[in-house]
Formats: structure tokens, sequence, C-alpha cells
């Protein structure tokens, strides 16, 4: 079998022919030319530069020839990648016991076992598919089923469905019809931990086929590593590789820790390695390639292609943790190959092993689990937090206890965010010099390393709620509440524009307050600066009270994050923000480490916006009514034309589900003793960097049951399977 794409035309090498080779291991080549849509205008042709095997430098990337027939454009392929290399004779006195360990470890399979078929390039797909057996089907015949990628692509997308119910009659010609919604983070990011059994079995792996490499490959002398200097084995794949971008080798690629190796396709020798923190500057990453920008002048890229996208992610990732000197390796046994499980004891192969291949190198069919197992983490968006917290203190303890507290709480903040998350504080009670005052500053957004924190936080002073006629400064935590969201407005004009980020407000309050009339003009001021602040989608603001009950100040704060915004005839709904009340700082503390670990670190969508809408064929019959928001029904105006839903909280293994009602005025006819499709709404959702086109709801009626279960036009991927956390708080 070959590896290349395109013009089929093979080439046979006349020295392995002179060798003696046995027919079944002998190498076979054929040209690669790359896709015309790949070619980069401009490229700068440049050779592959190698050192003489008895050379003693090693200043260029690579160390070893790959052929004597580079000039033929030529890759190869072993006739089964189940055909295991072997340690040549020469070589086998000297392996000694390492050699019994790596022959003990690599049984072949059983003769009745079905071998994972040889990688295919994209060219070759279709020869491929011709010789499949007859209980293998490609995922195109398959009724329903998408080809791999674009199943793997549509898990990453948000899944939003609408659901019609029953149909109520509420008087004469009036009916009420109900509709659930249900907003699902993507598939993708509900990806669960490997289990104990699998890490072992992941580890295993990695000695062994450690262990293969070592024993098979000829010229360790001529390369510049050494064990030590590898590090330790993170993945390896069967991959193509270019320094020009028309002339292709496939190799197999295994990373470390330190160094990428480049070894032949039967392991006999180092073809190339490359110090992965010294010499490679950046990644540059396409749908079908990886642009490897190196320091080496002579060589100052080199190119790696696949047809499959979700390999090409998985090496950009990897790679670039190496990069870093981020100790991010595989976690998952799934993770480590996707077409070289050759390399890989059969009794240590997941059973899921040989789909994954098929499903990578031949697009046959797959589970939405081994795409989940097999898939990359989605990256973590970075997260801009604010928190906001009263220096004036009204509590039962003393100035010093809830400084301590608080000082507390705020270090494990600090502590808790990575490099690519901004932390913006509110002082409330204080100015800008730390004097007491009636309004509130602030500080930020700043790195969690940035030094100045230190001094801000070990300087921090509680100052008792009275001023210096001994009036107090603060009547109701309503005027802190304004100062909050006063002073938020001002920071998050810092925070970095970037629809990608997630932005939080956090709001702690302890205070306790007589209670006081309060003038409705300040409940007036604080709804509008809260619209206000509600029209950045990125933006969610969750309320901690630490105390044994919610004060009416917080409850009625609440209540106004959740109510509908009217504009025209658009409603608009606004849903992620919470409510928490904890006993102490102490908890205070543990429900953020919940929180950023389980919730804010599993979010790859800061939100989705859902635009339902009225059908203009049955917009003169159909109106909305109500619509749920944390348990409650609120009454919607009869004549809104859209409805705007904003989630904002898509956290994994949750979902969001609410109910929605219509109004008819009488319902539609249809035939004698037959159902018609009647259209309901229309709907479209949208996030930072992707959309669903608009849909039509519709449900079936009759001129005898107005009764019947609904029908549905909606996002197909409606089978998926959730596991909910039990969520912390209210959630509106």
């Amino acid at each position: 079998m070959t590896v290349a794409v395109r013009d089929r035309s093979i080439l046979e090498d006349k020295h392995l022919k002179q060798s003696g080779f046995p027919e079944s291991q002998r190498l076979t080549y054929e040209k690669y030319e790359e896709p015309p849509h790949l070619n980069r205008g401009g490229h700068i042709l440049s050779p592959l530069v190698f050192m003489s095997p008895c050379s003693s430098e090693s200043t260029s990337a690579f160390v070893t020839p790959l052929s004597d027939i580079r000039s033929e454009s030529v890759s190869c392929s072993f006739e089964s990648p189940l055909e295991l290399p072997t340690v040549p004779e020469s070589r086998k006195d000297k392996m000694g016991g390492a050699n019994d360990l790596v022959a003990s470890s690599l049984s072949s399979l059983e003769a009745d076992e079905e071998p994972i078929q040889p990688l295919k390039s994209s060219s070759c797909l279709s020869a491929g598919r011709s010789s499949l057996s007859p209980s293998m089907h490609t995922a195109s015949e398959l009724p329903g089923c998408d080809s791999f990628e674009a199943k793997y692509r549509k898990m990453a997308l948000p899944v939003v469905t609408l659901t019609t119910n029953s149909l109520e009659k509420k008087g004469c010609d009036s009916y009420e019809l109900e509709c659930l919604v249900s907003m699902k983070p993507p598939p993708i990011v509900n990806i669960a931990s490997s289990t104990a059994k699998e890490q072992e079995m992941q580890s295993k792996v990695l000695v062994q086929c450690t262990t293969l490499l070592l024993s098979s490959v000829s010229n360790w002398e001529d390369c510049s590593c050494t064990l030590t200097t590898l590090g330790s084995l993170w993945l390896f794949d069967q991959l193509a590789i270019s320094t020009n971008g028309k002339d292709w080798d496939t190799v197999c690629v295994f990373l470390f820790t330190n160094v990428m190796l480049l070894v032949g396709e039967d392991l006999g020798e180092v073809v190339g390695q490359i110090r992965v923190q010294e010499e490679i500057c950046s990644i540059n990453h396409s749908e079908q390639k990886l642009y490897l920008n190196l320091v080496n002048e002579a060589l100052p890229e080199l190119q790696i292609a696949h047809k499959s996208f979700l390999m090409l992610c998985k090496w950009n990732h990897y790679l670039n943790c190496a990069i870093q000197g981020v100790s991010n390796c595989p976690t998952s046994p799934f993770q480590i190959t996707y077409n070289l499980w050759s390399l890989v004891p059969p009794e240590l192969r997941p059973q899921e092993s040989e789909q994954i291949y098929n499903a990578m190198e031949k697009d046959l069919y797959f589970t939405d689990d081994t795409i989940n197992k097999i898939s990359l983490p989605p990256p973590q968006l970075p997260l801009n937090l604010i928190v906001a917290v009263s220096l004036l203190n009204t509590t039962d303890q003393d100035n010093e206890t809830y400084r301590e507290g608080l000082v507390a709480y705020l270090q494990n903040v600090r502590n808790k965010l990575r490099a690519v998350d901004k932390l913006g504080l509110i002082f409330v009670g204080v100015d800008g010099s730390g004097t007491v005052s009636k309004g509130g500053s602030f500080i930020g957004c700043a790195e969690a390393s940035w030094n100045g924190w230190d001094t801000i936080l070990n300087e921090l002073t509680v100052f008792s709620n009275v001023d210096y006629k001994m009036k107090p400064i603060f009547n109701s935590a309503y005027e802190e509440y304004l100062i909050c969201f006063n002073k938020c407005e001002q920071l998050i004009t810092f925070m970095p524009e970037n629809s990608g980020c997630i932005n939080r407000l956090i709001i702690i309050n302890s205070n306790i307050y007589p209670d006081n009339l309060v003038p409705e003009s300040i409940k007036f001021i604080i709804k509008a600066k809260l619209n206000s602040l509600l029209k950045y989608n990125n933006l969610t603001i969750e309320l901690y009270r630490i105390g044994e009950e919610y004060p009416s100040e917080t409850e009625t704060i609440f209540s106004y994050l959740s109510s509908p915004i009217y504009n025209g005839d658009e409603v608009s709904l606004k849903l992620g923000s919470k409510l928490f009340r904890l006993d102490n700082f102490k908890q205070l503390i543990e429900s953020f480490d919940f929180n950023i670990e389980h919730c804010y670190r599993s979010t790859n969508i800061p939100f989705v916006s859902l635009d339902i809408s009225r059908s203009s064929e049955t917009s003169d019959i159909i109106c909305f009514k109500e619509v749920e928001v944390n348990g409650k029904m609120l009454e919607l105006p009869e004549t809104s034309n859209m409805l705007r839903i904003v989630n904002k909280n898509n956290f994994a293994f949750t979902e969001k589900n609410f109910l929605l009602k219509f109004k008819l005025r009488g319902i539609p006819n249809a035939p004698p003793n037959q159902y018609v499709d009647y259209p309901i709404v229309n709907y479209s959702c949208e996030w930072p960097d992707g959309k669903h086109n608009s849909r039509l709801l519709t449900r079936k009626f009759s001129n005898y049951s107005s009764e019947s279960r609904s029908s549905l036009i909606s996002n197909a991927n409606t089978d998926i399977l959730y596991s909910p956390l039990a969520d912390l708080g209210n959630e509106s």
C-alpha cells in the first residue's frame, strides 16, 4: 500500500528490489502533489539540510538523509501497519534483554482478527473504500450520518432546540400553546476525565512504544539527542512532511517533551530531529497543514500535512504546549495516536482503536462517544474578573476579622487565575486615596502576577460605617450596589475588547442595614444602570450574600438582573446571573474554587443568543404570552414581535430549559381527518464566532383534535445525553 495524494503513478525503489527484501515488506512509492488550494504564494523553497552519518556536527534541524530518491518526491509505507518493524539480525545481539522485552510485548494479531488498515492519504480515499469488507460502511452510506469531520465540527457548536407541548383551550376561540426551550453547550465540552485504568494503560503504551523505538532505530549514534534529552513520550502519528510544500515524505512523528523525532516508516532510522523549545519559533495552522517556523536559516520552515483537521488540531495543541514548556501531555490514551495503533501491542489497544483509525483515515462509521474520547478539550477562554467588596463594615464581626476574611478571599482569587486572565477590584466606601468616602474606587484590569497586588492587599484597611460626625455613610445596601454598578461601567472600558472573553462581575455583600425607607428613585437608577451593563452579552453578574438570610435589597437586585428589557416591539432576557448565600468567608472561598474549576473554565462559548420571532403567516392569531424565569412565569406584551434570549452560562454537563407560552386567537383549519403543519415561530441563534441559520417551529393541527402532540423542525443534535451538575444557588 502506498501513501500520497493526487498523482497515482507508482515508482518502485530499485535498491529495495536488489536487496532481496520479502515482497510483503517491500516499500513502494507514489508521487505526492500538493492540492492546488493549499499552495501559498511567495513561498521560499528550501531543501532539507542533512548531516552526513559520519559527521559529528549537528547544527541543522535534521540529522540523517531520507533517501537518495528525494528528487522524485516520494513517500512510502509498509504493506500493512500491523506488520511491525523488526530489529535487523545484525543488531539483535546488541539489544539483548531489551530486545526480548520488546519482542514479548509486540505479538501480532491472530489470523482471524481484522487488521487495522494502512494509512491512506486523501487521494487514495476512494480507492481504499472500494476494497472495504461488506461489514464496513462509510459514514455517507448510513442514513442521517455525517462524515467524521462534519460531525466533529457540529459537536463543537451549541445545541438549541424548541419543542411544542400541549395545546390548552382557555376560552371561546382562545388557546394556549406551551413550548419547551432547551439550550446546551457544545457536546464536545462534555469530555470526561480518563479513568485510572485508562491512565495505567496509557503509561504502559508509552513505555512499550519508547522501548520499540529505541530497539528499532539503527542510527542513534548519528543523533545529537539521548533518551535523557528526549524527555517523556507524549504522542506519535504517521504524517506527511515537506520543506517546500511540493515534495512530501510520509514519516512516523514522535513528540517527546523536548524533541520532535521524525522516523522512517519502518522505524529503521531517525530522519530528523527538532528541539521544540530551541528550534521552533511559532506554528501556523491552516485547514490541512501545520507550518513550523524554525530558527534554522537553512531550514526556515517545516510543513506537516494530514487530511484530518482533528489530527492537525491535536498536533498543533501539543506542539504549542511543548514549545511553552507546559507539562500538558495527553490525559487520554485515545489521544496518544490516531493512526499508528500498529505500534501498540494488541493487549494494550483500547477497544475503540480500530474505530478511531477507520474514522480518522477512512471516514467510516463512528459514534459520538468515539469523538468525545479522541477530541481535545476546547481551548479555555480568558477570564476577566471584577470583584467588588465593601471596605465599610456593618457586620457583627470586628473590622480586623472582617479584613482578614476579605484579604484571604482576594488572595485566593488571585492565586487561581492564569496568565491569560485579568483581575479588577472595586472598593466601596473609599476613594482613590483610601480615605473613607460615600463613593468608591477601582483598580485594574491587570494580570494576577502584577506585583502591585501585594501592596494593595497588604495595605487594605476596613472602616466602620460612620463619618467624622459619627453619622452613617451608607444607609442601605442599595447605595453599595449602585456604586458597584457605576464603577463596573467605568472599569469595563479597560477590559480587553474581545467577545471571546468571559467577563464576570462578582459582588460580595455581607453588611447589615436597618429597614429604612428607601427612595424609589435609587431603585429606578439601579435598574437603568443594570440594563446598560447587561447590554454586554459576555458580562455576567453574580451576587454573593454572606449571612444567615437574603436581605430584601439583594433579592430586589437579583430580580432586576432577570427582568425582561423592552425596546419597542423587542423583548430581551439576559440569563446567567446567579445569587448565592454563604455563611462565612471560608465557604465563599470554597464556592469560588468550585466555580472557577467547573464553571468558568468549562466554558468555551461566552454566550449564545436565541432570537424567536413571530411568523408572518400566523402573526395575526399567534402572539407571545409568558416566559419562565427562575421558576416563575413572566408576562410578555402581546405586541412583541421578537423575543431575544441570551444565555451566558454555557458550562459543561449543564443545560438550560425553560417554558415559553403562546396565545392563539383561534386555531387553523385543516382538511377532514388530516393533519397540517402550521408555522408557529421562526428562531435562530448565534454566538461570538458562529450562528445557526433561521429555522421554523411548526405544529400539526387537524379539524377534529386540537390536543395532539406536536411536530418539530429543529436542530439535529437532539440525541445527545447530558448529566447536569447540581447548580449552586438560583440561576436566571
